[in-house]
C-alpha cells in the first residue's frame, strides 16, 4: 500500500511550505487544498495527523492497520473536501471519514465471522464494574485486542456516541446484534481488567 502519508510528504521543486498564503482557519485550510495551493495538504496532515490517528487507533487490531486505516481516510479526505459545506466543525467532518473508514477497513477482515446471534440480555442492567485505573495506552491495547466486531460497535457506542440505531444502520446489521457485541465487548475487558487487578494485588 502507497506509504505517502505514513512520512512527511514528497514536495516538487515548485512546493514549498513557506507560502505567503495563509492558513490560519480550516475553511482557508479546505480552500487552499481544494485550489491545490502548494504545502495545503501537506498542513492539512500535520495539524490533524495526530488526532486522527488516535481515532484510527482505537478502531484498529494494531498500529499497521491503523496507520492503513489513515492513509486511506486522508486519502478520501483530500478527494472530498469540496463535500464539506462548513455544517459542523471540519475536525468533526474528518472523524466521521476516519470512523467510516475504519468499518470498511474491518468488513475486509471478516467482521461477519465476529457476530453473534441475538440474546435476551436486559442491556440496560449491563455494566463494567471493574474500579482498575488504567493508563491511556494500557486501555487502548485492551480495546486493540477485542474482535473487530466487538471493537467497532464498542468505540462507535461508547466513544463517538452512536445509537445502537445508527451502529445498525452503518454496519448493516440487528440492533440486537450490535447491543450484543457491546456487551461481549464489554465482559471481555471486565475479565482483562480484572486479571490486571488481581496481578497487581499479587505483586
Amino acid at each position: 500500500m502507497n506509504s505517502c502519508f505514513r512520512q512527511p510528504f514528497l514536495l516538487n521543486r515548485r512546493q514549498t511550505l513557506n507560502e505567503p498564503d495563509r492558513l490560519d482557519t480550516p475553511k482557508e485550510l479546505i480552500d487552499a487544498c481544494i485550489k491545490g495551493k502548494a504545502g495545503a495538504h501537506e498542513e492539512l496532515y500535520r495539524r490533524y495527523k495526530s488526532k486522527l490517528m488516535g481515532i484510527a487507533l482505537r478502531y484498529a487490531g494494531s498500529r499497521e492497520h491503523a496507520q492503513d486505516i489513515l492513509q486511506e481516510a486522508f486519502i478520501s479526505i483530500l478527494g472530498k473536501c469540496g463535500a464539506y459545506k462548513g455544517s459542523g466543525s471540519f475536525e468533526g467532518w474528518m472523524t466521521r471519514v476516519v470512523i467510516n473508514t475504519a468499518i470498511s477497513f474491518n468488513r475486509k477482515w471478516e467482521y461477519r465471522r465476529n457476530e453473534l446471534p441475538e440474546s435476551h440480555v436486559e442491556w440496560e442492567d449491563y455494566q463494567v464494574t471493574a474500579d482498575i485505573k488504567l493508563q491511556e495506552k494500557e486501555l487502548l491495547g485492551l480495546v486493540q485486542k477485542l474482535p473487530p466486531g466487538y471493537r467497532t460497535v464498542f468505540n462507535m457506542y461508547v466513544v463517538d456516541g452512536y445509537s445502537h440505531d445508527e451502529i445498525a444502520e452503518h454496519l448493516n446489521v440487528n440492533v440486537s446484534t450490535s447491543k450484543t457485541q457491546l456487551m461481549k465487548a464489554k465482559q471481555r475487558l471486565a475479565e482483562w481488567i480484572g486479571k490486571m487487578e488481581r496481578k497487581d494485588i499479587m505483586r
